[in-house]
């Protein structure tokens, strides 16, 4: 038999422009451009729909890039050259009674007294002449075999730049220094000395 078509008005949510669909939620389709939720003017997907939708505002995340970072240590191979070993052979040079006794013993005699000499001849003067006087701390690595001057410089300055030139100037025209005995050599056959050295009224006043 002939299916005869029910009316229009006995369908829900056949009303001009809206879905013929049933509603899934309550309160769904009570208005154009509402979300499943009932909420806003956005769908449940946070795009806007419908009538009166603005657009989607960006998240804010308030990153704060002045803030504290993440640093990773740099891990660099040991260099038996570098300070950190000269540092350590300093420490083994005087890891007991003897080897103290012959490391004071070749600095006193070899060193200080050889910078002392040349300091009575040529005293540290600024550019008129006259005298200066200051404390210095002295870094210097001396090859063991010959007594030569490796390396030299001030790691606590007088604060008098031309003083510290001065002296610097003195300790390098006064190596060669004597020979060191190996038991106080490190790896590299080197000894390293940290003195201070107060240069006062033309004479020489060391301490450690």
């Amino acid at each position: 038999m002939p299916v005869t078509p029910l009316p229009a008005a006995g369908l829900p949510g056949s009303q001009s422009g809206k879905s013929v669909l049933p509603a899934q939620n309550a309160g769904q389709g009570n208005g154009a451009g509402k979300s499943t939720t009932g909420t806003g003017s956005k769908s449940s997907a946070g795009n806007g729909t419908g009538s009166g939708s603005q657009p989607v505002k960006p998240l804010n995340l308030n990153l704060n890039l002045n803030g504290p970072s993440i640093n990773m240590p740099l891990i660099r191979p040991q260099n038996e050259g570098g300070r950190q070993a000269q540092e350590e052979g300093y420490v083994r040079a005087q890891r007991d009674s003897v080897t103290r006794a012959i490391y004071s013993m070749w600095e006193a005699s070899q060193v200080k007294q050889r910078i002392e000499r040349y300091g009575k001849m040529s005293f540290p003067t600024n550019s008129h002449g006259d005298p200066m006087y200051g404390r210095v701390r002295l870094r210097l690595l001396v090859n063991g075999r010959d007594g030569s001057l490796a390396e030299s410089d001030i790691i606590s300055p007088s604060g008098n730049p031309e003083f510290d030139d001065a002296v610097l100037l003195l300790v390098r025209r006064a190596a060669p220094f004597g020979p060191a005995s190996k038991d106080i050599w490190d790896e590299n056959g080197q000894i390293l000395l940290l003195m201070w050295a107060s240069f006062q009224k033309d004479q020489v006043v060391w301490s450690r």
